[in-house]
């Protein structure tokens, strides 16, 4: 499982996995970074393709091609113009138009090549959506992508951590003033419930804020599912939390 269950938000942390100069091989793990051979989900070949470059995402289970497209360099992070994304059975899904790396629009695909739904993207983020039947017809209020979200939005969620979260974790396990994240992995059923709550990113002086972060989420309410083209899918969410000492507790920590 992917996120979105589609290769939308790719995080690439970019390194050359091949000394040549012609072509390179990335591996890259379930979460779209780059990672080891004996770890990837798929991998990308960059070579020379006429006087530019030109890649291809592989399946590494079965072979299949999930992606293809143009890049400015030998860099799986320069995607450009047009790219192709297919189905494991190799039908054409969705086509992804890039600007120096940057997704600006998405198209998805009907089996008979009318298009289904087409979004915009600013600044990395969803813009303007639109959906359509498959005889081509509008479909009103339409909704093409959508993160799976705290119910309430920002302002429920934090009133939950306020009411929930042990905010004095750090201090009390004596670390010093500063500030601690913890970020927490977890998926979102099509139903909303969470599971596989796991901390990805641990304060090397707080390991307590870690447990207090998995179990404020594991613990918490259900959330509002992810949706993709109208329809709601399981969706891997992270959200970072954040303790905060003070200077003023450390120093009553210690008279104590």
């Amino acid at each position: 499982m992917n996120k979105f269950l589609f290769t939308t938000i790719f995080v690439f942390t970019f390194s050359l996995l091949s000394g040549q100069t012609d072509s390179s091989v990335y591996y890259i793990s379930d979460k779209g970074t780059i990672t080891t051979k004996d770890s990837a989900e798929s991998y990308t070949i960059i070579f020379k393709k006429d006087n530019g470059w030109y890649g291809k995402n592989i399946n590494t289970k079965n072979g299949t091609i999930r992606n293809e497209g143009n890049y400015l360099k030998n860099d799986v992070g320069s995607q450009t113009g047009t790219f192709k994304n297919y189905t494991e059975k190799g039908n054409l899904n969705y086509i992804e138009e890039y600007n120096n790396g940057l997704l600006k629009e998405k198209t998805y695909l009907y089996d008979n090549g009318n298009k289904k739904s087409r979004i915009s993207y600013i600044d990395g983020k969803v813009g303007l959506q639109k959906g359509w039947d498959d005889n081509g017809e509008e479909i009103k209020d339409y909704v093409a992508e959508k993160e799976a979200a705290f119910k309430g939005g920002l302002n429920a969620w934090r009133k939950y951590l306020e009411k929930n979260l042990n905010a004095n974790v750090a201090a009390d396990a004596g670390a010093p003033a500063g500030m601690y994240m913890v970020k927490v992995e977890f998926v979102v059923s099509k139903e909303g419930i969470i599971s596989s709550v796991k901390a990805v990113s641990i304060p090397q002086k707080c390991a307590p804020c870690a447990r207090e972060a998995i179990s404020v989420i594991a613990n918490g309410p259900v959330w509002e599912p992810a949706i993709q083209n109208n329809v709601t899918v399981t969706y891997r969410q992270s959200q970072t939390i954040t303790f905060v000492v003070q200077e003023e507790e450390t120093k009553k920590g210690r008279k104590n």
